[in-house]
């Protein structure tokens, strides 16, 4: 059995669109899980500005020894 090469560009566009595929869910996979954790992230500073206001005032205060 011999595979011409209108076959073989056809292996080639499925494999190169699979790959590509897979790729773009990956990054769509990375980028839902950065929003999340910048979500969560950013819950978490709500509330502590909102019931700890006086550690974000020592956080700047660190902050600016730092620098």
């Amino acid at each position: 059995m011999q595979i011409t090469a209108e076959e073989l560009k056809e292996i080639a566009v499925f494999v190169k669109q699979h790959m590509l595929d897979r790729a773009t869910k990956y990054d769509h996979d990375v980028f839902d899980q950065v929003s999340k954790e910048n979500k969560t992230l950013m819950e978490i500073l709500s509330f502590v500005k909102t019931h700890y206001p006086e550690a974000i005032q020592a956080w700047q205060a660190i902050q600016k020894i730092g620098e």
